[in-house]
């Protein structure tokens, strides 16, 4: 599974981000550290950059998410350790799901298990990238917290180019 080209090698950067407090204060961090990790957000700012890596078989992710910089090497739809947005371990796959780029991260430790896992929905509309992370609560019933983040960039979409072997070029 290859993903499209409109959401690679283009540096984006935040613009907008809708609901910050209320997703992480459902992940239960307090007001003061939703408030504090929301100014150094602010002031250090965000940007999402994914390059495909070993021609396009793996991708890296370079990402600045409230403040805090991660960089998550992956193979679409198979599955890695990494850290969830509440600090504790995870496990991290993408797929694509129709035309968004989905991120899934399921809680590693037991008291979790009964929750629906974090889902993060990507989806790029010419220079704008939407962001959408849900965060379910154990009620089904209830509506999940959405925590929208909206980055915009000016580079086009790169034309793509099939590999070539550099044997073939020599021909």
């Amino acid at each position: 599974m290859a993903i499209p080209q409109k959401f690679l090698d283009r540096n984006f950067r935040l613009l907008m981000s809708r609901n910050h407090d209320d997703f992480f204060a459902a992940h239960g961090f307090s007001r003061c550290r939703c408030f504090y990790r929301s100014i150094f957000s602010t002031i250090r700012g965000g940007m999402f950059l994914l390059e495909p890596i070993n021609y396009g078989i793996s991708y890296v992710l370079t990402a600045r998410i409230h403040g805090k910089d991660r960089e998550i090497k992956f193979l679409p739809g198979q599955q890695i350790r990494g850290v969830g947005f509440n600090g504790k371990p995870v496990e991290i796959s993408f797929t694509m799901e129709g035309d968004y780029l989905k991120e899934v991260h399921v809680p590693l430790d037991q008291k979790r298990e009964k929750n629906r896992p974090d889902c993060v929905y990507y989806d790029v509309v010419e220079d704008v990238l939407v962001a959408k992370a849900f965060h379910y609560k154990t009620d089904s019933s209830l509506q999940p917290v959405v925590w929208e983040r909206t980055y915009k960039t000016k580079d086009p979409i790169q034309a793509k180019h099939p590999f070539r072997d550099h044997l073939d070029e020599r021909l």
